[in-house]
Formats: structure tokens, sequence, C-alpha cells
């Protein structure tokens, strides 16, 4: 059976333990926000499901991958934290995906239109967000 994992703090200590390659512990936590290791990369939220095997994994799998382009918002968020050319190319390369303006900084890309909805790029990507929320629970 697998272990419960009461709190966010013991989710984030078997994520970092996952990301470095060590199976797991069922006990421990990682209190420091700076160290959170999935920073909402899906990627990494699709390991810490298999590596914590709840029950409604099956579930929480299909949930995070119903909208992959949740992770533009992670991009443009590290653009923004770690802004130099090679994290704004991380932005750029997603471009052709809206109707977009040339940017010149990351967060600008908040405010291109996309295309299937006609919203701005942060307002679609937070509906996607609810959309996932609501098929992880339901």
């Amino acid at each position: 059976m697998p272990a419960t994992y009461a709190s966010w703090e013991q989710v984030s200590f078997v994520a970092a333990r996952q990301r470095n390659g060590v199976r797991p512990a069922a006990q421990g936590t990682n209190a420091l926000l700076r160290k959170e290791p999935t920073w909402g990369d899906l990627d990494v939220v699709q390991d810490v499901v298999t590596a914590l095997a709840p029950s409604n994994q099956a579930q929480l799998k299909h949930a995070f991958s119903l909208t992959p382009e949740i992770d533009h918002i992670r991009l443009i968020r590290n653009g923004a934290a770690h802004r130099n050319h090679q994290t704004l190319a991380d932005v750029i390369a997603f471009q052709h995906r809206y109707r977009a303006f040339p940017a010149t900084h990351p967060l600008q890309a908040l405010y291109w239109i996309d295309p299937g909805n006609a919203q701005l790029l942060l307002k679609a990507r937070m509906d996607d967000m609810r959309v996932v929320a609501r098929a992880a629970v339901s």
C-alpha cells in the first residue's frame, strides 16, 4: 500500500529525492520553498506521482497530461526570474503557437493571443489549470 503524504513539505521531499535518483522515503520534509524541486514542471510532477504511487495515480497522470501548454507559464516565469538569452529563447520557441508580437522580455509573452480561444496566453493557461484541477479530483 502506498504511503500517505499529508503535506506539501512531504511531497516536496519525495520529489527532491526522486529528482536526484534516490528512491523516495516515506519520512522527511522539505520546508524550504526556494528548494522546491518541481517548479511546476509537468514532467517532474508525473515522476512524483509515479514515485508516490497513490491509489488515483492513473487519474492524476491523465489530468496532468491534458494541457501541456501549461508549461508555457513555467517557461515564462523561468525566463523572467533567470533573465538571459537562453531563457528568452525558450519562450520564443513556442511563440509560433500564438498570435504574437516580438518579445524582448519573457513577461511580454503573457499578452500573446491563443488562437484557439482568442484569449491572452495568461488567461488561456489559467483556464487550462482549472481543467487539470477538476480532472485530478473528479
